[in-house]
């Protein structure tokens, strides 16, 4: 009997190999979006400036929420740990006691080089948006609807997926904030928050849990990578639409 398609690819592809098709995929359609483009983004004004720190945010604190409600519902020490250790670094918790700032600090200061002070910024409802508010409630949503649809071992694997893409993605869409920030003319510590998420490992630790789940279904692995692919770059066009259009 031939091989049905598709079967052969499951049986011989290695996950990393899936990853880096799918980061170079991601890679390019990121790339057509005009908040990153430099060209665009160095001709900002100050009240774009400050609104791309206001209407991330929504965007980039929710998942530490969500890591909260993800170690409740994760089935073994293993998964708890790593996430564990993201939520950690994310909030500036040592192991040793040493003193570390978290990554909303690193972010205020970086919005404090235009002008933006993010607690005024929040409680005066500018972070708030119908993109973000999606982008949010679609992930938690779907968290729930992968559980109740799938079950606990089916669902779990397709949760994780998702989280490990959505963590790879630092390391993807970092680069490009990285470079939108200097565009903006911000130099020194108003980096640092943009540096450390570049080559941040969070990805690392959990990927060894991730190899466990492709090894025995990988067709979840490719669920999960494929709702955060979509989820991350609907709100990413919907940001630069906000921005690049925005008139003071």
């Amino acid at each position: 009997m031939w091989p049905q398609p598709g079967k052969e690819r499951t049986m011989t592809e290695s996950l990393s190999s899936y990853v880096a098709k799918w980061v170079g995929g991601y890679r390019q359609k990121q790339q057509a979006i005009p908040l990153f483009n430099p060209t665009l983004t160095r001709g900002f004004s100050l009240e774009q400036k400050r609104l791309f720190f206001e209407r991330l945010n929504e965007l980039r604190r929710h998942f530490n929420a969500l890591l909260g409600d993800l170690m409740a519902f994760a089935p073994s020490q293993a998964y708890k740990q790593a996430l564990l250790s993201n939520l950690m670094e994310e909030t500036g918790v040592s192991k040793d006691g040493t003193n570390m700032v978290s990554h909303d600090e690193l972010y205020n200061i970086s919005a404090r080089a235009v002008g933006v002070e993010m607690i005024q910024s929040i409680h005066r409802g500018r972070t708030k948006t119908p993109y973000g508010k999606e982008f949010n409630e679609k992930f938690s949503a779907w968290i729930i609807e992968q559980l109740a649809v799938y079950g606990a071992e089916k669902g779990w694997n397709r949760i994780w997926a998702a989280v490990e893409a959505y963590e790879k993605l630092d390391n993807v869409d970092y680069p490009a904030f990285l470079e939108l920030a200097k565009s903006f003319g911000l130099t020194g510590e108003a980096l640092v928050f943009f540096d450390i998420h570049v080559s941040v490992e969070h990805y690392e630790h959990g990927e060894k849990l991730l190899e466990d789940v492709w090894e025995r279904d990988p067709d979840s692995v490719r669920a999960g990578f494929q709702f955060i692919e979509d989820i991350q770059l609907t709100a990413l066009r919907a940001l630069s639409d906000d921005i690049s259009t925005y008139a003071a």
